[in-house]
């Protein structure tokens, strides 16, 4: 047994708490069978002290015969108890805030009650119910907590909590993966990091709304965005081309990476065709999703897009992109063209091409003028669309 379980252990038992079998039961989902007994200590816990506040609610009929709540009185030891649970709660969710094992309060009705209590209920001499107060509606069919690495999934009886688990992320966002319940298929979640301001916040907000607006099957497909908790559901990929040109290299032909590469220049053209421009073209922003009898290629991770008009890009935002090109460090991100996604996008067929990123030792001469056009340092003298590229590579021959 581990430090962590002796001790949820220790305040199972120190502190005397049960559980409804009922309520055990909709913490399914919870790793730790004491910490799952805990939190369903908890909720029945609060069950029990809301349903005595209920019934201590004064209340008189209006001449209408509506009920009207004139208060009312929580007495003195009810409200030692009931703070004592509160403290137990936030005590214990303060210990496993960095482990495995951070919950939180997920019921935005139950959360808003507790701010609403601690504003009356006293440890001495009871505490008086303010006359504005109403019944507090019991939570008995959904789970009040849930697990940090957890995500919710509507079902039509209740509400199931799915474990999470993390597959990538970068600066601004963390991506993780479930098992959806419903449909038995895996969906991605990208979460917004708690430390954005504002500005990216509706940066974030403004990556699903492109995505969404999207429809093609180069294209990783966008679900629904969760404002509460900043953060939005999508398909989950495979892998990236990166992984998967790594392990596959040695066999795959040259008839093989063109048919990847043609899927990525159907898939930016048509992003193109919308006025946008990804400016992330990279070798982890582009993925693979094996089907039985076909492998699809998508591009995904649109938190750079270029939108005409948009003023969340500042005319000295860094560099970025990991294939970018290096001038733009000179003439700022925000002046972005199409001649820097084709440089971005020689680079990352280049990779799909050879296996290699480094550009020095290519011997082919075909593949290095294909290189050197795309990346050609005076912009007018590089590929001035995504077709015009494609077509390039698209003449390459078996023996490149």
């Amino acid at each position: 047994m581990t430090h962590i379980d002796s001790y949820l252990s220790r305040v199972l038992s120190e502190n005397g708490l049960s559980f409804l079998d009922d309520l055990y039961e909709l913490y399914d989902f919870v790793p730790n069978e004491t910490l799952r007994q805990l939190l369903a200590a908890f909720h029945t816990g609060l069950n029990k002290w809301f349903t005595v506040i209920n019934s201590d609610l004064r209340y008189q009929h209006d001449e209408e015969g509506n009920i009207k709540y004139t208060g009312g009185y929580f007495h003195a030891q009810d409200s030692r108890d009931y703070l004592a649970l509160i403290d137990v709660i936030d005590t214990l969710k303060s210990k496993l805030k960095s482990t495995e094992y951070s919950f939180r309060l997920c019921s935005e009705h139950y959360d808003d009650i507790i701010r609403r209590c601690r504003r009356f209920v006293v440890k001495s001499g009871g505490s008086t119910i303010p006359e504005d107060f109403t019944p507090i509606v019991i939570e008995d069919l959904n789970p009040i907590f849930q697990m940090e690495k957890t995500v919710a999934v509507k079902s039509e009886q209740r509400t199931i909590y799915a474990n999470m688990k993390p597959i990538g992320g970068g600066s601004y966002a963390d991506v993780c993966s479930y098992q959806d319940p419903n449909y038995d298929m895996k969906i991605a979640l990208k979460r917004a990091k708690a430390d954005l301001d504002l500005k990216e916040l509706r940066r974030f907000k403004q990556e699903f709304e492109v995505l969404k607006s999207l429809k093609s099957p180069y294209v990783v497909e966008i679900y629904s965005y969760d404002d509460a908790n900043n953060q939005y559901t999508m398909e989950c990929m495979d892998e990236s081309i990166y992984k998967y040109i790594n392990r596959e290299n040695a066999k795959l032909t040259l008839s093989d990476r063109k048919r990847i590469i043609a899927q990525i220049g159907k898939g930016l053209s048509y992003i193109h065709s919308k006025g946008l421009l990804h400016r992330d073209i990279s070798l982890t922003n582009v993925f693979i999703k094996h089907y039985d009898d076909v492998d699809v290629v998508k591009i995904g991770d649109f938190g750079l897009v270029k939108v005409p008009d948009s003023t969340l890009t500042s005319l000295q935002s860094e560099l970025k992109g990991s294939l970018n090109d290096p001038d733009l460090i000179n003439v700022g991100f925000a002046n972005y063209d199409m001649c820097h996604e084709t440089f971005a996008l020689t680079r990352l067929c280049f990779f799909i091409l050879t296996g290699k990123t480094n550009v020095e030792r290519q011997k082919d001469s075909d593949i290095k003028e294909f290189w050197n056009r795309g990346t050609n340092t005076d912009r007018n003298k590089r590929y001035q669309s995504v077709d015009d590229l494609i077509s390039t590579v698209m003449r390459l021959k078996e023996n490149s």
